[in-house]
């Protein structure tokens, strides 16, 4: 409503209303197309401090029992702007309003992270930013090129992708998960 309240808290455990949903239309897309998801619901930024060496530990530990995983995307959602005036990307397609997507991805020029398969993950990134803009123009927002690692070095496929913002109503953001879907399929098929 392009409102918010000061008492405005905008993170939720109900998988109804947070980033889990999103994963939740990837995966449905995904799995309708005939590409095998997993989609992990594990909760690990209850706290941020350890957030990602525990989700880490259990992409290992899926990769470890499905040993064929190619793929793996750890989805967020942005927080752009400040308590008094958030940020909320948008595009539209097809008269729907979705939440824009952003793509990160690291790299490790000086190999000084140990994230060797960063010019894999780099090409794959802009694979999606391309297949994505192709399909439904306004989608992504700039990629998010620069010296990180998160946990991007895990497979050749690792990317972590914002999917809006905590401005974005939850629709916006289904919506896109289900268009990042068909985009991820193009890409992967």
């Amino acid at each position: 409503m392009d409102f918010f309240y000061d008492s405005f808290y905008s993170r939720t455990q109900n998988n109804d209303f947070n980033v889990t949903a999103v994963g939740d239309a990837i995966a449905q897309v995904l799995n309708e197309k005939g590409i095998t998801t997993i989609h992990d619901k594990t909760v690990h930024d209850s706290t941020y401090n350890g957030a990602y060496d525990r989700s880490v530990q259990t992409v290992e530990s899926v990769m470890d029992e499905y040993e064929d995983i190619k793929v793996v995307i750890d989805i967020h959602r942005d927080a752009i702007g400040s308590d008094e005036r958030k940020i909320k990307p948008v595009f539209e397609y097809n008269g729907v309003k979705g939440a824009q997507i952003m793509i990160l991805a690291g790299c490790d020029y000086y190999n000084e992270m140990g994230f060797e398969n960063w010019k894999s993950n780099l090409n794959f990134a802009l694979k999606i930013q391309n297949t994505a803009e192709s399909l439904y123009p306004g989608m992504t927002r700039p990629l998010d090129f620069d010296f990180f690692v998160y946990n991007e070095y895990v497979c050749d496929g690792s990317l972590l992708i914002e999917v809006g913002t905590d401005a974005n109503s939850i629709d916006e953001a289904v919506y896109s998960g289900a268009l990042l879907g068909n985009v991820l399929y193009e890409v992967l098929k």
